[in-house]
């Protein structure tokens, strides 16, 4: 089997859509080959010999890195459940909300009453757990819901 380099690996693991925190340790350098080595997804990039330091600070850092990124996908998959428990209608709501119009606009696209809308969007803001319209819109756009036509 034939060995791999670093750069080799790196185009590897991008080819197959594997993404976490890498640390690239060569002992033949140079700008050209760190510059190549980021752009394929390199975190940091260490030229030997290096101080011991220097390698505990680089993955020190790449493991705080690998922590926050679990912790964002844990609070995406707890928002991508929310998003789940709406109803059709509130979903509806939501999207008309992303598209900017008011209770009463979406009232007419969605033949609802004004009060049903309401109910809808209040309904649907506490399953979300958001506060304010900026929240709840922000919400539907990390998911790429389409404006209410």
């Amino acid at each position: 089997m034939p060995q791999l380099g670093g750069l080799e690996v790196l185009t590897a693991m991008s080819e197959v859509g594997r993404r976490f925190p890498v640390l690239v340790m060569t002992g033949h350098g140079d700008v050209a080959t760190a510059v190549k080595a980021m752009k394929l997804g390199a975190n940091d990039f260490l030229e030997k010999p290096f101080q011991g330091d220097v390698l505990l600070r680089s993955i020190d850092l790449l493991s705080k890195e690998l922590s926050e990124k679990a912790e964002d996908e844990t609070r995406l998959e707890a928002s991508r459940s929310q998003l789940s428990s709406l109803r059709p209608r509130e979903l509806e709501v939501l999207r008309g909300m992303i598209a900017g119009y008011t209770n009463r606009e979406i009232g007419q696209k969605l033949s609802l009453s004004v009060r049903t809308v309401e109910s809808y969007r209040a309904d649907m803001m506490r399953k979300l757990n958001v506060t304010s319209t900026a929240e709840a819109v922000r919400f539907g756009l990390l998911f790429n819901l389409p404006p209410l036509e």
